[in-house]
C-alpha cells in the first residue's frame, strides 16, 4: 500500500512539474515565436503578452524593440529611395 502511495504522489508531482514548465517557460517562448514569424511573413504586428515578470518577460520587450527598430529601418530607407 505505501509502494502505490508513493507512485501516485511521484505521478502528481511531475504532472504538476509538467504543468507549471509549460505554464511559465514553454508556451512564452511559443508566443514569442509565433509572433516573430507572424511578423516575418505575414507584415502583422508584434504585441505579444504575457504574464510573466522574469527573463522572458525581458526577452520579449528587447524582441518588440528589436522588430520597432526594424520597421523605422525599412520606413527610412523606403523614403531614402523616393
Amino acid at each position: 500500500m505505501p509502494g502505490i502511495i508513493a507512485v501516485g504522489a511521484g505521478v502528481l508531482l511531475v504532472i504538476l512539474f509538467n504543468y507549471f514548465l509549460n505554464l511559465y517557460f514553454i508556451s512564452p517562448i511559443i508566443l514569442i515565436s509565433r509572433g516573430i514569424k507572424n511578423f516575418r511573413e505575414y507584415r502583422k504586428s508584434y504585441n505579444v503578452q504575457f504574464d510573466n515578470d522574469d527573463e522572458l518577460q525581458d526577452l520579449n520587450t528587447e524582441v518588440k524593440s528589436i522588430i520597432d527598430e526594424n520597421k523605422n529601418l525599412k520606413k527610412a530607407k523606403q523614403q531614402h529611395e523616393l
